[in-house]
C-alpha cells in the first residue's frame, strides 16, 4: 500500500503580482507555484531542506518540461497536485498537475532534480533519500517522449542580461524563477498578445552568480522558440529552452494529450 504522503495538493489564488499585462498567469508565477508545492511536499515526506541540510546537501532543479493549456487569470483559484517518482541514477523526478475549480486539467509538468553538496556544488548519490522510496508514485503527468522539436537555423535576436543581487537565492545563485523571467522577456516584445507558450522545456546546466553577464541567443519561427544562455566569463552554457507556440487562448488537456 502506498503512503498517504505519496502526493500533495495545494490551492493557490492568482494574485496581482502573478499576472502579466494581459491579466494572465506569468511563467515566473507558474514556476513559483511548482517550486513552492515541491518544497512543501518534500518537507512533508521527510526529505526536504532541513533533512538534506544535515548532510551538507541541497536540492537543485535541473530541468522542467511543461504543457499549459489554459493560463489562469487574476483572482482565479487553481489546485496543484504534486508527487515524486523516485530516482534513476542521480536524477530524481517530480511531476505536477494543475486543475481549475471546475476540475479541468489546465497544465502539467515534469521536473528533474539532483542533490548536490553545498560546498563543492558537485552532485551526490541519492542514497540519503532511499528510505523514502515507498512514497514514490510512478505516474507520468506528461506524455512520453515529450516535445521533439527541430531548432530554427536563423538567429532571431541576441540579448544580454547581468545578474543582480535581487535575483539570487539563499545559496547565492540565481533563483530558477528568474530564468523564466529572462525567457519570457526575450519572447514577449513581438508576441505580447498573439502567441503563448503551449509546451516548453528548460534545462539548467550551470549556475549563475552575482554580476555574471549572460548572452542569450534567440531563434524563432512561427511556432517554435529556442533560447540559449551563455555565461560570458567562461563561455559556458547556463541554460537552454525550447517551446512550441500557439495562438493565445484557452484549451484543455484531453485524456489523449
Amino acid at each position: 500500500m502506498k503512503s498517504s504522503l505519496s502526493s500533495r495538493t495545494d490551492q493557490y489564488q492568482i494574485a496581482w503580482q502573478d499576472v502579466d499585462a494581459n491579466g494572465k498567469m506569468t511563467l515566473r508565477a507558474f514556476s513559483n507555484f511548482l517550486q513552492e508545492s515541491a518544497w512543501r511536499h518534500a518537507n512533508e515526506v521527510g526529505f526536504g531542506f532541513n533533512y538534506l541540510k544535515q548532510f551538507g546537501a541541497v536540492w537543485v532543479l535541473t530541468a522542467i518540461r511543461a504543457q499549459i493549456e489554459q493560463y489562469p487569470a487574476w483572482n482565479d483559484i487553481i489546485r496543484l497536485t504534486t508527487w515524486h517518482k523516485g530516482h534513476q541514477g542521480i536524477i530524481a523526478s517530480r511531476d505536477f498537475e494543475m486543475h481549475n475549480l471546475q476540475g479541468q486539467k489546465i497544465a502539467a509538468a515534469s521536473t528533474d532534480w539532483i542533490i548536490i553538496n553545498f560546498e563543492s556544488r558537485r552532485p551526490m548519490r541519492p542514497h540519503i533519500i532511499e528510505q523514502f522510496s515507498d512514497t514514490a508514485l510512478l505516474h507520468h503527468a506528461l506524455a512520453q517522449p515529450f516535445l521533439d522539436l527541430e531548432m530554427p537555423a536563423t538567429i532571431y535576436d541576441q540579448q544580454y542580461h547581468v545578474v543582480h543581487f535581487s535575483e539570487l537565492d539563499m545559496n547565492g545563485h540565481t533563483n530558477n524563477m528568474r530564468y523564466f523571467e529572462w525567457i519570457a522577456n526575450a519572447f514577449e516584445p513581438s508576441n505580447t498578445t498573439q502567441l503563448a507558450f503551449h509546451q516548453f522545456e528548460i534545462r539548467f546546466v550551470h549556475e549563475c552568480v552575482l554580476n555574471d553577464k549572460i548572452e542569450m541567443t534567440i531563434r524563432q519561427d512561427a511556432s517554435v522558440f529556442f533560447i540559449h544562455g551563455i555565461r560570458q566569463r567562461d563561455n559556458k552554457q547556463v541554460f537552454e529552452a525550447k517551446a512550441r507556440l500557439r495562438p493565445s487562448g484557452d484549451f484543455f488537456i484531453t485524456p489523449n494529450g
